[in-house]
């Protein structure tokens, strides 16, 4: 009786802090986004978040204007993920980005973008656990495939998810 109550117990607990990481977990709409790069933290029960924000944007150009220059660029600021100026129907832009884990125990990083640039951004790598002392770099892509002509901004977070206690490695 006393081991079947323990159980019990036991797999409410891991229920209900499964059920908190899955909550947790939910991608938050940003509506103001940063204009330099940004950090911060939070919490939860049973995991530190680091938050890095970056300022982020990118221009298409029409190209096909017959006897004009049309000027193409990069941008190399290292305090955003700016995709630069670039020509639509098909064409993209890759940053990359650095990442090191300096601690001696895993984490999780996620990579998110928000803003109008947000569906035309992709990630080679998201979701993903980076060992303790593990560096490795992330392709950020943005593609004009289907993107009008224009200016696109927004920001890109790269979130690390670092457990409190080592039972909460297993909830990832």
């Amino acid at each position: 009786m006393k081991y079947e109550m323990i159980t019990i117990i036991i797999t409410i607990f891991i229920i209900f802090a499964y059920a908190l990481v899955i909550l947790n977990n939910s991608k938050e709409e940003v509506t103001t986004f940063v204009t330099e790069r940004t950090v911060s933290t939070k919490e939860d029960m049973l995991f530190n978040y680091d938050i890095i924000k970056y300022p982020s944007s990118a221009q298409v150009v029409d190209t096909t204007i017959n006897d004009t220059k049309i000027q193409l660029g990069v941008n190399i600021d290292p305090t955003g993920i700016n995709f630069g100026i670039m020509p639509g129907n098909g064409s993209f832009s890759k940053r990359f980005i650095n990442l090191t884990n300096t601690e001696d125990k895993d984490v999780k990083v996620f990579i998110e973008a928000f803003g109008s640039i947000e569906p035309y951004v992709n990630f080679s790598m998201n979701g993903f656990v980076l060992r303790g002392k593990e560096k490795v770099v992330v392709k950020a892509s943005f593609y004009t495939t289907e993107v009008a002509i224009g200016n696109y901004s927004g920001e890109i977070d790269i979130i690390t998810k670092k457990p409190k206690y080592d039972f909460a490695y297993l909830l990832w």
